[in-house]
């Protein structure tokens, strides 16, 4: 006769359940200790996945985006973290259950070589053990999974897999029916009155004819001027002297925007102290020479031309996964050294140039950073632009020709409205134009340009920037800055349709930003989630099994 008391846990369990009469899975007990090791694992997943999905989609609905943007991923994240908790409660119960942790084992074996590429070689260890650790759990679990997959007899072992399969197959219904953001649309009449046209632009103003500068001045236009380090520079100086000048006769008010030596190029928390002392420089000439068309300085902060030191000759491959000491990511200290510069800069700036403005203008992913209220992208992309708070005025970059013409207007709608949240208690100025080589050509490209003003003004913006007056008289012709003025101000109706194309960026950036988080305090939500599991699957196993089957 068997003694019942040989069996384990799970042994009697099967038996006293009848578990083991056509609706489990056979194996060796030590199959079913390794499954065991499997479901913590799943557990420990399904936290994981739960945080680096919930959390850009906390931010959605905090920064006042509308279900149709949001809904999606909710049953993502929910489906997400859902089969892991599934998989983890019915790996010896049902095949279905293995097959679910099979998906999410194969998922997050994607995600472990990706993190741990990219940590490799940099200070976060942490992060690339955090990788490689998933991709060797995701590996076993998944051979433990196989092993065991053939052992199953029923795949449908009871009503909690009806009801499982039911939820599931209904969370990817509803994600097929959120693609389309459910048919949202929104019609928009920008506001009535004069618009005023601003245009990033080359500092050259001897090279524009006079009808340019005349033109300029009769829509009151205001330039942001690019000018580089030779700008004082023997031979140039009197050169830009003259052009401020020539922009002073037609009434036409320059902002200056300093780019540094090509190898740094954008305002970057590498060239921060060069940046501000040429700045100074550069102001010192323009108080002395008393250029009264100067009226601010504007930062372009954005990551260096590249990350990729072209000194050291490294491709974008090579930086990813290796590093060298100038351009060294994840560096916190170098990143608030930068910011802090730049706080006591912009501090000290009304008393050394009264009655000019200091601003910057940025990127979108500084956005998508901020709505969390870190800074982890800009951290990783060497780049400060928000904080610090102080400055006159944030322009965000929200350039629509990097999408088809079809999604460029909600591109445009989504930019500004997630801007306006972040960009809180100062003015919020944007860049709109047809960047990248062809695109800003024809009817097509102009109207597209007219569009993404009006519905700018439509969203409340005041200060909207035009990319750029130069690709404009080229692409238009010398008519340009008369013909948009004349389409701008005219009445218009926009209606704005949904885009998942553009939705899907700022949410990936999100992604991604939660997955950065994992190294810091917010991580330790998710550790302790792991180490709870571990602590119970432990403790669970250590407690003598006739203690819950006494009565056996």
């Amino acid at each position: 006769m068997t003694n019942f008391a040989n069996f384990d846990l799970d042994e009697k369990v099967a038996i006293v359940t009848g578990a083991s009469r056509g609706v489990g899975v056979d194996g060796s007990p030590r199959l079913r200790r390794h499954l065991e090791i499997v479901a913590a694992y799943l557990l420990c997943l399904a936290g994981l996945l739960g945080y680096v999905l919930f959390a850009p989609l906390i931010t959605w609905v905090r920064a006042g985006l509308l279900y149709n943007e949001w809904l999606l991923y909710l049953w993502l994240a929910l489906l997400a973290v859902g089969l892991p908790l599934y998989a983890s409660f019915r790996l010896k119960q049902s095949p279905l259950g293995i097959a679910a942790g099979l998906i999410v084992s194969s998922l997050a074996l994607l995600l472990g070589v990706y993190v741990g590429a990219v940590f490799t070689a940099t200070p976060l260890w942490s992060m690339a053990l955090l990788g490689y650790g998933m991709t060797l759990f995701s590996l076993y679990a998944m051979l433990m999974l196989v092993a065991t997959l053939r052992l199953g007899r029923a795949w449908f072992g009871g009503t909690i897999d009806r009801w499982a399969s039911v939820a599931m197959a209904g969370l990817l219904l509803l994600m097929i029916i959120s693609w389309g953001g459910l048919g949202w649309k929104q019609t928009l009449n920008p506001p009535a009155g004069p618009v005023q046209l601003f245009f990033w632009g080359r500092w050259d103003a001897l090279k524009l004819p006079d009808k340019v500068l005349t033109d300029l001045q009769d829509v009151n236009a205001t330039m942001y001027i690019f000018i580089g380090e030779k700008s004082l520079d023997d031979g140039v100086r009197d050169k830009f002297r003259r052009a401020m000048e020539r922009y002073a006769e037609y009434n036409v008010e320059v902002v200056l925007t300093l780019v540094l030596n090509s190898h740094d190029g954008f305002i970057s928390v590498v060239n921060y102290g060069e940046y501000i002392s040429y700045t100074e420089r550069l102001l010192d000439f323009v108080g002395v020479a008393d250029l009264s068309a100067i009226v601010g300085v504007i930062a372009d902060a954005e990551p260096p031309f590249s990350i990729v030191d072209p000194w050291q000759k490294e491709t974008a491959q090579e930086w990813i996964f290796k590093e060298n000491g100038r351009y060294r990511r994840w560096d916190v200290a170098q990143y608030e050294r930068a910011l802090d510069a730049f706080s006591t800069y912009i501090d000290r700036f009304d008393q050394l140039h009264p009655g000019l403005s200091v601003m910057v203008s940025t990127i979108q992913p500084a956005t998508f950073d901020a709505l969390d209220g870190d800074a982890d992208i800009s951290i990783a992309y060497k780049f400060a632009a928000y904080p610090p708070t102080n400055w006159d005025t944030v322009n965000v970059q929200i350039y629509s020709s990097h999408h088809a013409a079809q999604s460029a207007p909600y591109f445009t709608w989504q930019g500004v409205k997630l801007s306006q949240h972040v960009v809180e208690g100062g003015p919020l100025s944007v860049s709109v134009g047809i960047i990248g080589e062809g695109s800003m050509q024809g009817e097509a490209g102009f109207r597209r340009l007219v569009n993404d003003i009006h519905l700018c003004r439509a969203l409340g913006v005041q200060e909207i920037i035009v990319f750029s007056l130069g690709r404009g008289l080229e692409s238009f012709g010398p008519d340009f800055v008369t013909r948009l003025n004349q389409a701008v101000n005219a009445p218009a109706v926009l209606e704005i349709g949904f885009s998942r194309a553009a939705a899907v960026v700022p949410y990936g950036a999100g992604v991604w930003d939660a997955v950065l988080d994992l190294r810091g305090t917010r991580g330790l939500a998710v550790w302790g989630w792991c180490g709870l599991v571990l602590t119970w699957r432990v403790w669970r196993r250590s407690i003598p099994n006739r203690l819950f089957l006494c009565h056996i």
